[in-house]
């Protein structure tokens, strides 16, 4: 995609936002996540969507992606819309920065949370309350089981990155044997 139609989905993005915000719960960004990650894994979704002259087709293909991930009606005008304006194959991008825009907006961070076990719920919170603490910001998550940390925990966002495992210390002292030329 280039510059230009990249520029044009980002606007779409905020104007969407500005128009609906309010209307977005934590639960519809985390389904526009999800069909803003399959499109970008389907290519030949995306190609179908630039074809010209075939908006009934788009409309249903639209319609089936609604009903298989339950997506809020109000992202349907979203929708329409940029078949209407021959930008269909926009979607995908235009809904990455809904969900980029609406995360600045609301001061969320995604973190991916590995452990070598499975977490109980009230660890999970306590990670959860930790990381807000540290950050000013509502936690969103993904939990992942990493069995390669040896008892340990991995937390991860864009920008952030806090870990503590045997596999870190390990790997810290072959650093620290490294530098004094001991291995």
């Amino acid at each position: 995609m280039d510059v230009d139609n990249i520029k044009l989905a980002r606007k779409y993005a905020v104007a969407f936002l500005n128009v609906y915000e309010d209307k977005i719960t934590i639960k519809d960004y985390y389904k526009i996540v999800q069909v803003q990650q399959f499109l970008a894994k389907s290519s030949d979704v995306i190609f179908h969507f630039k074809l010209p002259d075939m908006n009934e087709v788009k409309r249903k293909a639209i319609d089936l992606i609604f009903q298989k991930f339950d997506l809020p009606i109000i992202l349907k005008k979203l929708s329409n819309m940029l078949i209407e304006h021959e930008r269909l194959f926009m979607l995908e991008k235009v809904f990455y920065y809904i969900q980029k825009t609406y995360k600045e907006r609301n001061n969320l961070i995604l973190f991916q949370i590995q452990t070598s076990y499975a977490l109980s719920s009230e660890v999970l919170n306590q990670i959860i309350s930790f990381l807000e603490k540290k950050t000013g910001n509502t936690i969103l998550y993904e939990t992942n089981i990493n069995r390669k940390l040896i008892a340990g925990i991995r937390l991860q966002s864009e920008t952030l990155l806090w870990e503590d495992s045997i596999a870190k210390r390990l790997r810290h002292a072959e650093q620290l044997l490294n530098m004094q030329g001991l291995s």
